[in-house]
């Protein structure tokens, strides 16, 4: 039987599990196939480099005066360019073709442009982001803060973004971020406050006077930075100032206002930097006695260690706290643990020597907290849970010895 003479249902189905290469070669074998299997060819992600925007331009456009269907299929599409071979389209000329192609895809619902900055100035970011007035989720990288407005009354229905923004490129060294009056990160989004309800952003700098996002749920910071003016209140305030609503939270590293990061090894820590590191942990308490934390606490927690988690100082309830490691001692863990009330904790072992450095101080903090039922140990490819390497009693001896605690060890590459 010739495929020819197959339902399009089942031809169709046939065909989504074809390469998207082997997919094209089919739609040139002959035009009932071209006419019946052309859309297909576009669904899903749809992933692009400088070189290529050509060829796709002129594909869409054909394509689509035979096959008008083929414009709306077009859902996902992501742009990239980095190191491409001399010869291909500058970013300028490419800016043009990508704007012909965006006019050709007004169903676009997810674009990625990376990097944003060289291939459009704001306006004609702008002017590209309006072509797709559907679109619910973009991605941009290596942004400036000149960009502030490029997302301004477009796109209403946006409500998921990841934002690079390389403050540093702009305005100098990281050291000079408070001197360079950069503003607050948040007024980009300034006329999408209740849209938007997960959030990706890089070097991040908020201030108690930036837009308030209400309906966001799900916030990714890679670093953020405390500005002067907010020394004195921590960096939880403007997270909970800013976010009332927030669910998920993953946080890098933080910046204090001098521009150093106060994540540290605790064999480094000397006693002015307890006194300091204790000093940010009174500041958002006392900031969250005063004026409150978020209501319903937090779902999930990511940071690096329980001593970063210590700085920041939430009081409200978390669910699941995941750590790659502590970092701090048996008081500054506990701590952790009996104020957020801690249900779940998510633990990565790294090596051998942060089971036997790091891990027994967790391990008898874990002990005196009540609250938690279920403890996630995440082990590295090159360990194994072998009696040679992992004694699973050494894990339920030190952990399991007051509490019920489901240990899971679990290889990962993490």
């Amino acid at each position: 039987m010739s495929l020819c003479n197959l339902n399009d249902d089942v031809l169709i189905h046939i065909a989504l599990y074809l390469r998207r290469r082997h997919l094209s070669a089919l739609t040139r074998t002959c035009w009932f196939l071209h006419d019946a299997l052309l859309h297909l060819l576009v669904h899903g992600i749809v992933a692009l480099k400088r070189s290529y925007l050509p060829r796709f331009h002129r594909f869409m456009r054909h394509g689509i005066r035979r096959n008008p269907s083929l414009s709306p299929s077009l859902r996902t599409l992501r742009f990239y360019s980095f190191n491409e071979r001399t010869g291909c389209l500058s970013f300028a000329d490419a800016a043009q073709v990508f704007m012909k192609v965006l006019q050709l895809a007004p169903q676009l619902t997810s674009l990625t442009i990376n990097p944003a900055e060289f291939l459009f100035n704001p306006i004609q970011l702008r002017n590209a982001v309006a072509l797709v007035p559907n679109l619910e989720v973009l991605m941009l990288s290596t942004l400036t803060p000149k960009y502030q407005d490029a997302l301004v009354d477009v796109v209403p229905r946006l409500h998921t973004v990841f934002l690079d923004i390389s403050w540093a490129r702009c305005r100098g060294t990281l050291p000079n971020f408070e001197k360079a009056r950069t503003p607050s990160t948040l007024l980009f989004f300034r006329t999408h406050r209740e849209s938007i309800v997960d959030l990706s952003l890089s070097l991040v700098k908020l201030t108690l006077e930036s837009p308030t996002l209400t309906n966001l749920r799900r916030l990714s910071i890679s670093d953020l930075r405390l500005v002067n003016a907010d020394r004195d209140l921590g960096w939880v305030a403007p997270l909970i100032r800013l976010f009332p609503r927030l669910e998920r939270l993953i946080l890098g590293v933080l910046i204090d206002p001098s521009g150093t990061s106060t994540h540290r090894e605790l064999s480094t820590l000397d006693q002015a930097t307890w006194r300091s590191i204790n000093e940010w942990h009174r500041k958002a308490k006392d900031w969250q006695l005063e004026h409150g934390t978020w209501t319903n606490g937090l779902q999930y927690l990511r940071m690096r260690s329980l001593l970063d988690v210590y700085q920041l100082g939430p009081s409200c309830s978390i669910s699941h706290l995941e750590i790659p490691y502590a970092g701090g001692n048996i008081d500054t863990c506990h701590t952790v643990l009996y104020d957020t009330a801690a249900r779940a904790l998510s633990y990565t072992v790294s090596s051998l020597a942060q089971l036997e450095d790091d891990f027994p101080d967790l391990a008898a903090a874990i002990a005196r907290c009540p609250s938690l039922t279920h403890l996630t140990l995440y082990f590295a490819s090159k360990l194994k849970l072998a009696s040679t390497v992992v004694s699973p009693s050494l894990l339920t001896e030190r952990v399991a010895r007051t509490n019920d605690i489901h240990s899971h060890g679990t290889p990962s590459n993490a």
